[in-house]
């Protein structure tokens, strides 16, 4: 049989790679997801974010990511938030 085992091998890696990938928004592209998800923005979105971008554990680069749009969404909508949390 032609592929037989290796082409499902073949096919669960190519989606655990698809799942693992990532898009970059441009600016414009951003949605402030804490209004339109109805988030807690100092309680919870702002402290969760934080926690997610001193993750150094390199395996876990996808937070990092996810941490550093969430960056940039506060960045763009919640200045003042943010702005409170830097030194």
């Amino acid at each position: 049989m032609l592929g037989g085992a290796n082409a499902q091998e073949t096919t669960a890696v190519e989606q655990q790679l698809l799942a693992s990938q990532v898009t970059h928004l441009t600016y414009d592209e951003l949605t402030d997801i804490v209004r339109d998800q109805n988030l807690d923005l100092e309680n919870g979105f702002l402290p969760e974010t934080l926690e997610m971008a001193n993750n150094s554990c390199d395996e876990q680069w996808r937070m990092q990511w996810d941490a550093v749009q969430n960056l940039r969404i506060l960045n763009k909508f919640h200045y003042h938030v943010l702005e409170s949390v830097i030194d």
